[in-house]
């Protein structure tokens, strides 16, 4: 993602996974979805306590490395809640690229138990949560410092599709990028769950917002959302276009990008769909005074987490509640059919969020 005085960028790409499965067919020794004994996970999920009660519950589970079709229902056991934990009888689960190789990044539901050391959250409240992974399952326990009350106005079973974009966009676009009214907002992968918040809160806050997607009904997708300046980047030169669209102020992909940049933009890096080595004539950061930032929410902090949380339910919340920013679900699945939900994903035929049904 750049951002600049002049304009922003966002690498955000619609086809992550898609570039991961590919990856993992090349490399035999790194599949995308992996079995206990390697790194990934394994039948209990991440997310879930180590310590169990004996009762079972179905999850999602991984039967044995490969691609999306390995991911199956099992029944396991269910998790055990921390003094600082709740336990949350799930709604839906959605989909996110970085979910591999651990599935299950957000959740939304009733919250059944609660730790002994949580204030706020009580039995009963409509929930939805940022999880470490498992919330592909019935039962999945939530640091309560990652949890969120569900919007007025978004159903339950919606709400799951808002944690994970939410606190990305926020953090990188806002926290660390900061991006403020009259600004210029680039957004790759417009139709993508992040893309398509990302587009509705950037306007929400006064900022002129272009985006790039693969095909017409996908832009028009965006454009209904607000964007101001939408490019197909399979037949246009985005580059050309922004800087026709600003008045100029707007090689390789990552050179493409800087090269788009004004003085004093910013860059911002949450995903990789070309690889991750690239070569930059650096000359063009120091004469404008370019920032290039990468961060990603999975390897941040508990505690780090939750600051972001809770500048999600300050500053999002009530755009949400307010009717400014809406949740796209492109399609639900039942749990059983996980597989099928993210080879559609992979696909990239889609727009917005798959959620999974328990």
């Amino acid at each position: 993602m750049n951002i600049q005085n002049g304009k922003v960028e966002v690498e955000l790409h619609e086809k992550v996974a898609y570039l991961l499965i590919q990856h993992s067919k090349q490399n035999h020794n790194a599949p995308l979805f992996s079995t206990p004994g390697q790194k990934g996970l394994h039948h209990s999920m991440p997310s879930l306590a180590s310590t169990v009660r004996p009762a079972a519950m179905k999850a999602v589970v991984i039967t044995t490395p490969g691609d999306p079709q390995v991911l199956q229902v099992q029944e396991v056991e269910n998790p055990e809640i921390g003094d600082d934990e709740v336990l949350i009888r799930v709604e839906a689960a959605a989909i996110n690229q970085a979910d591999t190789p651990y599935p299950g990044l957000e959740c939304s539901g009733i919250i059944e138990a609660v730790g002994k050391a949580v204030v706020r959250w009580k039995v009963g409240d409509q929930v939805c949560a940022l999880l470490s992974g498992g919330g592909y399952a019935e039962k999945v326990a939530a640091p309560a410092g990652l949890v969120l009350p569900v919007p007025s106005g978004v159903s339950l079973k919606d709400a799951a599709g808002i944690p994970e974009v939410a606190c990305t966009v926020w953090s990188s676009v806002f926290m660390m990028s900061r991006l403020s009214a009259g600004e210029t907002f680039l957004v790759h992968g417009g139709s993508s769950g992040i893309g398509i918040f990302a587009i509705q809160i950037a306007k929400h806050i006064g900022a002129r917002v272009f985006v790039t997607a693969g095909n017409e009904e996908k832009l028009a997708v965006c454009k209904d959302l607000g964007a101001d300046v939408c490019i197909n980047y399979k037949t246009e030169d985005f580059v050309a276009r922004v800087k026709e669209e600003t008045g100029g102020k707007g090689t390789a992909y990552f050179q493409r990008n800087i090269n788009s940049l004004n003085v004093d933009g910013r860059l911002f890096i949450i995903g990789f769909q070309g690889g991750t080595v690239a070569e930059v004539n650096l000359s063009g950061l120091l004469a404008r005074r370019l920032t290039v930032q990468a961060a990603g929410l999975r390897n941040r902090s508990l505690e780090n987490k939750a600051v972001i949380v809770s500048e999600v339910e300050k500053n999002v919340w009530p755009a949400i509640m307010a009717g400014k920013v809406k949740t796209v679900v492109y399609k639900y699945f039942p749990l059983t059919d996980a597989a099928e939900a993210h080879l559609l994903m992979e696909s990239g035929k889609h727009f917005g969020k798959i959620l999974l049904i328990p």
